[in-house]
């Protein structure tokens, strides 16, 4: 069974810091925290409350074996002018443990996700957006099982990089 659960600190961190350097992440999330402590730096803000920015970790049965961090698009001022969606949430997902990758995992991670948090937590939320790199296949492609649409691409400031913004209605995740 795979569920998102609010980050914790310490365990947490230290999942995280290995997650991110592990090959297959860094492509995507790049300068990632050398330690705890500098991943601490990092994350202080979302881990104390102090910033928008919600972590939750993914695991599967019992297991960390990712994480996701969402916010409202209204809150992140260089999103909102590139997306023009002030009303819907932004999330990012990784799984960060290369035995669960391939297997399917990120399209289960993903939906419910958008089902049991987004939904729940962004009740304003008419959508969720996700915006990967445009060379990352295998999350827009995870992104689109779920019903995501591909639409506009944006580059994010001060990035080498340009994403593209995959956008899903709440309904889709609605049990009703």
């Amino acid at each position: 069974l795979l569920a998102a659960r609010d980050f914790g600190l310490v365990d947490d961190l230290g999942s995280v810091v290995r997650w991110r350097n592990e090959p297959q992440v860094a492509n995507w999330f790049p300068n990632p925290p050398a330690d705890v402590a500098a991943a601490r730096v990092v994350y202080d803000g979302r881990i104390s409350g102090r910033s928008d920015v919600r972590l939750w970790v993914a695991e599967w049965s019992g297991e960390p074996i990712g994480y996701l961090q969402s916010f409202e698009v209204r809150t992140n001022s260089d999103l909102a002018v590139r997306c023009q969606d002030l009303d819907a949430v932004v999330f990012d997902f990784l799984i960060g443990e290369p035995d669960y990758l391939g297997r399917g995992l990120g399209v289960e991670m993903v939906a419910r996700f958008c089902r049991d948090v987004l939904f729940v937590e962004y009740r304003a939320a008419p959508r969720f957006l996700a915006a990967p790199d445009v060379r990352n296949h295998r999350s827009i492609h995870t992104l689109e099982k779920c019903g995501f649409v591909q639409g506009l691409w944006i580059e994010p400031e001060g990035a080498a990089r340009v994403d593209v913004v995959c956008t899903a209605s709440r309904d889709l995740f609605s049990d009703s």
